[in-house]
């Protein structure tokens, strides 16, 4: 029992990591907003870049085929300027400013820091703990992630076997605060 009572979290090391687990769950739901936002980017850098080509493309085949009085040499030159323009006005360059930062550095300093904690919580601890945070009004914005963050930082333990709690103790403890949120977001 000493040695498991000496191994478990000491209250103040669970008062001093909780801002880091609430900074964590904002940069977790913004990471997951992440990959959307630079896909859309995406999207519209390589529409842009098919356009071009596909307009040089159609110029040099009306210049090949001499319609509307376009001589290939012109569908050839206005070709590989489209060619060239999309290269250089399309680029990942030119749309840095429109994709969005990468904050998964943030994301893992805060994340270690909860989860070197957490390994030591005890199931009533870590209970605790979220439910505390639960209701924590800086944390209402983000209520729904709670139980997707637990998760999370689940996935990315780096030693689980050293964990306090077992697998399906935390399993159980994500459930609960799948219904504490479920309660707070009706106000009960």
């Amino acid at each position: 029992e000493m040695e498991l009572e000496n191994q478990l979290a000491s209250a103040e090391e669970i008062v001093m990591v909780a801002p880091q687990f609430t900074e964590g769950m904002a940069f977790f739901v913004q990471e997951k907003r992440y990959n959307f936002k630079y896909l859309a980017v995406e999207k519209i850098r390589m529409t842009l870049q098919l356009l071009g080509s596909i307009t040089g493309a159609v110029y040099f085949l009306l210049g090949f085929m001499g319609v509307w009085g376009v001589h290939w040499i012109d569908g050839m030159v206005v070709c590989l300027v489209m060619l060239i323009f999309v290269r250089i006005a399309a680029s990942r360059k030119q749309f840095q400013f429109f994709y969005p930062t990468d904050i998964s550095k943030e994301l893992e300093d805060c994340s270690t820091a909860f989860l070197n904690v957490m390994r030591n919580m005890s199931q009533e601890q870590l209970e605790q703990f979220l439910v505390r945070q639960i209701k924590l009004e800086r944390n209402q914005k983000y209520l729904a992630m709670v139980p997707e963050f637990m998760k999370y930082l689940y996935a990315i333990m780096p030693d689980r076997k050293s964990m306090v709690i077992t697998v399906d103790e935390l399993s159980e403890l994500v459930e609960n605060s799948e219904i504490e949120v479920a309660k707070q977001l009706r106000g009960q």
